[in-house]
């Protein structure tokens, strides 16, 4: 009784307007995770020292040397004992390779290596675009949820502004509710697109092998220019 003795409905519903948009506000301005800049310079050369795809690729490169090297080692000599109560004989034998059959191994193993570091370079080649298109996608992601943040402000200011007007009977209660609505839609795409550049931090951090608790950040703008055409030419 209290409560319609002292708040109109239409006051009711400002109230709930205004709490209402300042919850949604609090909610994009959650904390989240420890973050640390980090420039494309620095980003490419911890891709080219610490991607495990990368150094596991590596590997591949060694083991074709350390196959080069035993292939240029002959045979060893192989050692036989034979014995009985007063009788021992002992011998040994050396397998005697012909026909060039070391040298054929010699030469496999040798474009085994070339075309593993061959391979190595493709790799790093495709890997370091690859990085270089996941950074700009990273600094994408970040430029869309400084627009959207600032979209979703500014619809939450005009969203109280249009409650305030409401109360004092310049506005309409369709067109105050038509704002709290619209604000809670940007609100909820702000969210949306959080969750996409966290996500395109999560791939950045996988391209460098990060296993700290701070997530590294994009330093830098994608420095886009629209261009001026003149209408007559």
């Amino acid at each position: 009784m209290l409560m319609k003795k002292y708040l109109s409905p239409k006051l009711m519903l400002i109230v709930f307007l205004l709490f209402g948009a300042a919850s949604i506000g609090r909610a994009q301005n959650r904390p989240i995770s420890p973050t640390r800049v980090c420039t494309f310079t620095d980003f490419l050369q911890r891709v080219s020292t610490q991607n495990l795809p990368y150094i596991a690729e590596q590997y591949h490169v060694r083991l074709a040397d350390a196959e080069l090297m035993a292939a240029g080692i002959f045979p060893d000599p192989s050692l036989m004992v034979e014995g009985k109560l007063s009788d021992f004989s002992i011998g040994a034998g050396y397998t005697l390779e012909l026909g060039g059959k070391r040298q054929a191994r010699q030469r496999l193993a040798q474009r085994k290596m070339e075309y593993e570091n061959t391979a190595l370079k493709a790799y790093f080649q495709n890997l370091r675009a690859d990085a270089a298109a996941c950074y700009l996608d990273a600094l994408l992601q970040q430029e869309l949820l400084a627009v959207k943040r600032k979209a979703y402000s500014y619809m939450l200011q005009l969203s109280r502004s249009d409650s305030i007007r409401f109360i004092l009977g310049d506005l309409a209660e369709t067109d105050a509710r038509q704002s709290k609505l619209e604000a809670t839609t940007l609100g909820n795409a702000v969210v949306e697109q959080e969750g996409v550049y966290q996500s395109a931090l999560i791939v950045l951090n996988q391209f460098m092998g990060s296993v700290t608790d701070s997530i590294a950040v994009p330093q830098g703008t994608l420095g886009i220019q629209i261009p001026a055409y003149n209408l007559i030419d």
